[in-house]
């Protein structure tokens, strides 16, 4: 079957498509006039071809030990994957362990192509990898001239402005000089990144090698021609069809003359360098010092201790060796044919652990006790060759060579002893240094009192401040924070994450409010109130406040986001939902579930909190690169158990909740031999790894469970007069990612397309459009890959417009710090122009950040290196999980070792201990244990 596809009169490329997959398709041309028609048809060279593309990702992984049982192997199999017109050419299998901090498993390298200039037209391609494709035919290459000849025509695969290489020599393609059928002309390539089209090779090279006859020519890969203002979906195919490149993908912001497209390497591990760089062919693009430049966005880094084996096709399994027992490593496989590698896939579960032979028994002793008797000792462990420890083997006989001898019945563990050891690798220890030990206990007790006296009634929900007799209030929003735990007469709470629970205050009703003047009629008058008072936060009609001032006994001085007046003669009730006098009361255990006490009321009652909390932190950016520093919102200056400042260095703590939430230590970097926690300061709190506390540790979306949740509102508005509704369109840019779904504010102009759409203001002004335009704008947000959900609500005014968005980030991928939303194209680059009005510059606010409560591993006071068994006694004692213990010190080389006891009060499992050794100096490394 012959299809006309049509007559292009541009010449130079023409694209086929729909075709199958895997068929052999021949191709030719014809020349046509206007006069007689057709003349005789040319093949193509080559003269088919099989449309295909890479592999799909590699499934069916699956890893385990094989036939090792060291531990120091695994074996990695699985399905050779469908690849229709060409076979699979053979595969890479791709390990690594995950990292401390973030990035857990490196960072993947972004390159982005900016236009520049003013640009009016034209086309371009982009080129990636070595100068290693050979061309059809052979060239002849003189030395001392400034051109080659070829055996076949290479005009149709070399374009002016193209690299290439013969005899291991690399020019560019002039822009000048005869390029036909039979002759290349060559250009200087010394500069052949970034060059204009007025500059790209304008000076004629002269051939510098020996005089060649039938060598090959070679170029990079590179894509056909692509318009100036190519959509990101057409980028990414127009890239991924390079053999050079695995799987991508790409992005594209800002308007003509000013686009810029990220291209992210997704299949491509670490750092991407030269030649493996985008490299743009500018020279036909068309304009006033018109180009497009190629850079690096983010440098790539590899997963830490990266590997990489090549497999052959013949294959679909590979033993991975030189594995460290009890180590998780992450495996991915992707497999390439003649269009290069396609997508890794990954086996579920992602990671194996490799199990070896249990590891050599520490500190193993042995004593007399009788004439009968001897007493065995020795370090249980946990864990040894990557497996749990279930029992210990002992053996015992006559001859130390034990070909006799008796096998004691297998050992369970016992946890009979803590055994508290210092050591060091070159002593002596230091007997002035010191140490301190800990049980676990990150909850504490409640013993801080929060000064004042509150109330919570029978049926209430919060917990509410009173003032008898003319005493002085606290202000609650410095002294505990959203999720905290506090406790009032022997009821337990948690204060509720949720921001929007509230109460209705008895007895106030707003009657006028006046957005202009920021001011809120009451009734009746205050007089004081112990409730309502600055920095409170209040909703009126749907209209959140917090009070800023109190002007009078009958008016609030309010800061808000709302533009619709009301009153006088209202009666509209004030509801609470947080301040210095209220807070709202959750579940101990979930700090999301509102509960309502139903107890006899409580009244004029303290309230305590926990002695191990620090308060709530901010700056909580999961993604932030190489461990994260925290920033605390307040010091406790009152009471220094509750600060920061009762951290020193290597100190042990918790973040979200004081059982489940990620333990972390004082960051202690070191230099050489000293080691310091500088970047601990009264309102900063550096993460260090639980085992490493010299290396960064970073947060985890797990931890943030019990984080706030960050709120922004978006303003869109006018100021004057109104919008037409059902016209106007504008996109969302949440970090690196822009919306592009929807197509009912715009489609994107001359890119028509549903990938490069735009969001309307405003479906229409009722309540009906109110929720469908938030579930338009809460779906197209959760298009972004960096978002998995969103709240959203709308509220809108008249007369003049304004409509405020407000977006609660309610969704796993988007807790803690966020970027804040940018309002682009408004209007503008193919959406929809507003009528009726002026749009202004769209306004986002950030109505509520993430912050999520710290709380500090209670230890005990320093130990002296030198302690007697009744020191750590006492020491012990002092810690509120231990009641009665005994301990007995016996000297360990170069330091003690302490045995404890738990003599009454025993725990069902045995504690463990944490020690601090920070402050233990030696010649060389001190360690407590």
């Amino acid at each position: 079957t012959t299809t006309l596809y049509g007559t292009n009169a541009n010449g130079a490329e023409y694209s086929i498509t729909s075709l199958t997959a895997g068929l052999t398709y021949f191709t030719r041309v014809y020349c046509s006039n206007n006069q007689l028609g057709a003349g005789p048809p040319v093949a193509t060279v080559p003269p088919s071809a099989i449309p295909r593309q890479k592999p799909p990702a590699v499934d069916t992984i699956t890893l385990s030990a094989g036939t090792d049982t060291t531990g120091k192997s695994m074996l990695v199999t699985w399905n050779t994957p469908t690849s229709p017109g060409s076979s699979v050419q053979g595969y890479a299998v791709e390990w690594y362990t995950k990292s401390v901090a973030v990035p857990y498993f490196g960072v993947q390298t972004q390159q982005l192509l900016t236009s520049t200039g003013t640009i009016t037209g034209g086309t371009f391609t982009v080129a990636f990898g070595a100068t290693d494709v050979p061309l059809p035919g052979v060239a002849n290459a003189v030395n001392g001239q400034s051109y080659i000849t070829t055996s076949v025509d290479l005009t149709g695969i070399l374009q002016r402005g193209d690299l290439l290489s013969i005899s291991g020599l690399t020019y560019l393609v002039a822009t000048t000089g005869v390029l036909s059928a039979s002759s290349i002309p060559l250009a200087e390539a010394t500069a052949w990144l970034n060059q204009a089209p007025a500059a790209l090779a304008i000076t004629p090279a002269p051939y510098t090698g020996n005089t060649v006859q039938g060598a090959v020519v070679y170029r990079q890969h590179r894509t056909p021609r692509l318009s100036v203002n190519v959509l990101p979906t057409d980028l990414q195919v127009a890239l991924e069809n390079l053999p050079s490149i695995g799987r991508v993908r790409v992005a594209r912001t800002g308007s003509t003359n000013n686009f810029v497209w990220t291209v992210t390497f997704l299949s491509q591990f670490g750092p991407l360098a030269s030649p493996n760089v985008l490299r743009v062919n500018s020279f036909n693009i068309a304009g006033t010092a018109p180009n497009l430049v190629s850079s690096i966005g983010v440098v790539g880094v590899s997963p830490q201790n990266y590997k990489i084996q090549l497999v052959p096709s013949t294959s679909t399994s590979v033993v991975l060796s030189g594995l460290k027992p009890g180590t998780a490593y992450f495996v991915t496989v992707k497999a390439a044919n003649d269009r290069g590698y396609g997508m890794f896939g990954s086996p579920a579960p992602p990671s194996y652990t490799p199990i070896g032979i249990p590891d050599a028994l520490s500190n193993v002793w042995l004593r007399s006790l009788s004439q009968t008797q001897v007493e065995l000792m020795y370090d249980e462990v946990d864990m040894s060759g990557g497996a749990a420890v279930d029992q210990y083997l002992i053996e015992y006989g006559n001859d130390a060579s034990f070909q006799v001898a008796t096998a004691h019945p297998p050992v369970l563990p016992q946890n009979k002893y803590v055994r508290v050891t210092t050591s060091a690798d070159l002593g002596p220890i230091d007997p002035t240094s010191v140490f301190t030990l800990s049980l676990s206990n990150y909850f504490g007790v409640y013993n801080v009192d929060l000064g004042g006296y509150f109330n919570l009634v029978s049926n209430s929900q919060f917990i509410t401040q009173v003032t008898p007799g003319g005493g002085v209030a606290v202000d609650l929003t410095i002294l505990v924070a959203r999720g905290e735990f506090v406790k009032i007469a022997n009821q337990e709470y948690r204060v509720c994450l949720d921001p929007t629970t509230s109460f209705a205050m008895a007895g106030v009703s707003a009657t006028q409010f006046n957005f202009a003047t920021n001011v809120v009629t009451v009734s009746p008058a205050l007089n004081n109130h112990p409730i309502l008072v600055v920095g409170t936060t209040i909703v009126v009609r749907d209209c959140l406040m917090v009070i800023t001032g109190l002007p009078s006994t009958t008016t609030l001085s309010v800061s808000h986001q709302c533009f619709a007046s009301f009153g006088p003669g209202a009666t509209d009730p004030v509801y609470v939902r947080w301040g210095p006098s209220a807070i709202p009361i959750c579940d101990k255990s979930n700090p999301w579930t509102p509960v309502t006490y139903t107890g006899f009321s409580i009244l004029e009652a303290p309230v305590f909190k926990l002695d191990t909390a620090m308060g709530p932190f901010t700056n909580l950016d999961v993604t932030a690169a190489f461990g994260n520093a925290v920033t605390g919102q307040w010091n406790d200056a009152a009471n220094t158990a509750n600060s920061i400042s009762s951290l020193g260095c290597e100190d042990y703590f918790r973040l979200g909740d004081p059982y489940s939430g990620q333990i972390a230590r004082v960051l202690t970097p070191c230099i050489g031999a000293t080691c310091g926690c500088a970047g601990l300061t009264p309102t900063v709190l550096p993460l260090g790894d639980i085992a490493s506390p010299n290396l960064e540790t970073s947060l985890s979306y797990d931890t943030l469970q019990y984080a706030t949740q960050e709120i922004q509102t978006i303003r869109i508005s006018t100021a004057t007069g109104d919008f037409t509704s059902g016209v106007g369109g504008f996109r969302l840019q949440f970090g690196a990612d822009v919306t592009a779904t929807t197509l009912a504010g715009g489609n994107g102009g001359i890119n028509v397309n549903a990938q490069y759409g735009c969001l309307l203001w405003a479906s229409g002004v009722t309540a009906l459009a109110d929720a469908a335009d938030s579930a338009a704008l809460k779906a197209e947000l959760e298009t972004l890959p960096s978002i998995d959900q969103v709240q959203v609500s709308r509220k809108l005014y008249l007369n003049p417009t304004i409509a405020v968005y407000s977006i609660t980030f309610t969704g796993f991928r988007v807790r803690g710090k966020l970027p804040t939303i940018q309002v682009v194209d408004q209007g503008s680059n193919g959406c929809g122009a507003f009528t009726g009005a002026t749009p202004a510059a769209a306004v986002v606010t950030k109505v509520q950040n993430a912050y999520v409560n710290a709380y500090r591993l209670e230890k005990s006071s320093d130990i002296p290196v030198t302690a007697t068994a009744e020191d750590v006694k006492a020491a012990i004692e002092q810690l509120s999980l231990s009641c009665k213990v005994d301990v007995v010190r016996r000297v360990a080389k170069n330091g003690f070792n302490w045995f404890v006891t738990f003599s009454r009060g025993v725990p069902v499992n045995l504690l463990t201990f944490n020690a601090n050794d920070y402050k233990l100096r030696a010649v060389l490394a001190p360690l407590a244990t």
